[in-house]
């Protein structure tokens, strides 16, 4: 997303900075970490007075930071195991001597370099061993997983942190000559810095070299995504380079040259490390990959192009059922659980092409039962439930919504921009042919 163009500070000079989209963020930062000169501190004082959204930003900006340095403070969210504990106390000294097969990488479809300090996110599609080909070696290395919904913390023997997300891999080989991680799924760096050393994390989608710095790699197959924080880190694909500065994002597929834009909020794209489920026109591949991670369940997605329409909407604590009511819902699509399979279908026909909604706000509920079954009527917003906690409706068939007005709560569909009604699950906001305001019924049984 596109962010609007800030005025530069006021003044000028070296520690003045009148590049709005490189340096603004520069300086605030340096007042974030209390090493803004005096002047600098002045002039951000008076840019930030200039107007509303300069203040905006700058409190954007300082949320992103304060997220970043929570991520590798907060205590582990589930009681740690026993080999979770025996791999942090191996890292913290050096690793452990673990003999796993390797040989030399092949040629990566992406590498990124970075210029600056402090840490790096990383998004790769469970594909480390189509990492490496041709005969195998022995190296030495500590391994840390974590399962569904599970998050986890490792002090390495460098200084660097790492924070591993749930349903992920790294295996690390840190020591004073060396510093390679290879990643399955998602995890937070602290890196420490190491100009002699670098370090290097390697994904399914290509590598990144950090020296120093805060950003963020989204790596599914040969798609490539990055988002950088503070610092600059040039990404390199196939088909060309850029050089991504502090607040800015670019992304390539299949090989394609990366194009950079700005970004006006990256909270949306941290948000995990705080526990929470947010999508921002989200596409719903992306989306399976987040639902799979979380809830451990396997998603199907029809061919087409259903898997490209977005979503818009966050969680925070909600389960599986309450997640999916509301996606299925936003993107028009209809949904089925069965056991630990999440079956999505192309919608109706005349099923709106996109719709957003807003931060969904729902009381947290267990996760879903292996013997339930669960269906989402894109057409009727009909949700039926096989769980004898959640209602008694027959499985595999929909109440009638006339039969019982107690069964039915009203939520209210309009166009975008209009203010929804009040409702006790938020509204949907739909952008549908020809504009009209229309009312579904979603039927629950009570």
């Amino acid at each position: 997303m596109m962010g609007p163009q800030r005025p530069p500070l006021p003044g000028g000079g070296p520690d003045s900075p009148d590049e709005p989209a490189d340096e603004v963020d520069d300086v605030i930062i340096r007042a974030l970490q209390g090493e803004a000169t005096s002047a600098q501190l002045a002039d951000l004082r008076r840019w930030c007075g200039k107007s509303t959204e300069n203040e905006a930003h700058y409190q954007r900006v300082a949320e992103v930071w304060a997220m970043t340095r929570r991520a590798v403070k907060t205590p582990l969210r589930s009681a740690p195991s026993a080999e979770r504990i025996t791999v942090e106390a191996n890292a913290r000294l050096g690793g452990t001597r673990r003999a796993l097969p390797r040989s030399e990488p092949r040629a990566p479809r992406a590498l990124l370099l970075s210029a600056a300090a402090v840490a790096a996110v990383l998004l790769g599609g469970f594909l480390l061993g189509r990492l490496w080909t041709g005969p195998a070696s022995t190296f030495a290395a500590t391994e840390l997983s974590t399962g569904v919904g599970e998050m986890a913390t490792a002090n390495l023997s460098d200084g660097s942190t790492l924070r591993l997300a749930p349903r992920s891999r790294v295996v690390m080989e840190v020591g004073s000559a060396r510093r390679d991680v290879h990643l399955e799924g998602q995890a937070f760096f602290t890196v420490a810095e190491n100009a002699s050393v670098p370090f290097i994390v390697h994904t399914a989608a290509g590598q990144a070299r950090v020296l120093g710095t805060r950003f963020q790699v989204v790596a599914i197959d040969d798609d490539v995504r990055v988002v950088v924080v503070e610092g600059r880190v040039a990404i390199e694909t196939e088909g060309g380079q850029a050089e991504v500065q502090a607040g800015e994002s670019s992304r390539a597929s299949g090989g394609e040259a990366p194009q950079v834009e700005r970004v006006d909020d990256m909270r949306p794209m941290l948000a995990w490390l705080d526990g929470q489920l947010v999508f921002q026109d989200t596409p719903l591949r992306d989306v399976a990959w987040e639902l799979e991670a979380r809830f451990g369940v396997e998603v199907v997605l029809p061919p087409g192009p259903t898997a490209d329409r977005v979503v818009s909407a966050s969680f925070t604590n909600e389960g599986l059922d309450q997640v999916l009511s509301v996606v299925c819902r936003v993107a028009s699509v209809s949904c089925s659980v069965q056991d630990s399979v999440v079956t999505i279908r192309d919608p109706e026909p005349e099923t709106s092409a996109r719709v957003t909604a807003p931060s969904a706000t729902i009381s947290p509920v267990g996760r879903i039962g292996h013997e339930s079954l669960r269906r989402i009527n894109s057409g009727g917003g009909v949700l039926s439930r096989g769980d004898g906690d959640h209602g008694r409706a027959e499985r595999g068939r929909h109440p009638e919504p006339d039969r019982d007005r107690r069964q039915h709560r009203e939520h209210r569909v309009v166009a975008l921009g209009v203010p929804c009604a009040p409702s006790p699950h938020r509204c949907v906001r739909a952008g549908r042919a020809g504009g009209a305001a229309e009312t579904l019924r979603r039927t629950h049984r009570l």
